[in-house]
């Protein structure tokens, strides 16, 4: 009980985005919030911060840990990764109230066309190389990503369908 204990302090109240909290939270799937009653999946939102903060710790050459505003700036991603992650996963309930779905093909699709530059296929390896360096994530999470932004980019169209017939 103790480390139900010490992981709810950790991920609760110190907020921690570390990515031993993050890998846990892959494997147990805890919510960092509710929206709608729908849960915001913790891996999610330390996902999408960790990916948004990784980029600026490269240009800068300095962790969100250093400097005299670290804390605000930490603060500010997450919150807006956070945010992120209420929008997907309320789009992931309107999508299951719907029946709108997102296929593997799509995915890989959208994978394979992200792989592309100036007409060019880069390697997979060369791809997950640059996904690693640059944002801090694998395939998986990549793949991940891709797949909440095509389900509230389905969900939002659905929506925006069914505003048209109604005016």
């Amino acid at each position: 009980i103790g480390s139900i204990i010490a992981g709810y302090f950790v991920l609760y109240k110190v907020q921690t985005t570390s990515d031993v909290m993050y890998r846990l939270t892959k494997v147990i799937p805890l919510p960092v919030a509710k929206i709608d009653d729908e849960s915001v999946r913790y891996s999610d939102y330390l996902m999408i911060y960790k990916s948004s903060v990784r980029p600026i710790e490269q240009q800068t050459g300095s962790s969100f840990n250093e400097g005299e505003d670290a804390q605000s700036r930490r603060n500010y991603y997450k919150r807006s990764a956070l945010t992120e992650a209420e929008k997907y996963a309320y789009a992931e309930k309107l999508a299951r109230e719907n029946n709108i779905t997102v296929s593997e093909e799509e995915i890989s699709a959208s994978f394979d066309e992200h792989r592309k530059v100036g007409g060019t296929e880069r390697s997979e390896e060369s791809f997950n190389k640059i996904l690693q360096d640059n944002f801090g994530l694998s395939m998986d999470e990549y793949r991940r990503m891709i797949y909440l932004s095509l389900i509230k980019t389905k969900v939002s169209e659905a929506i925006d369908r069914t505003a048209l017939r109604l005016s």
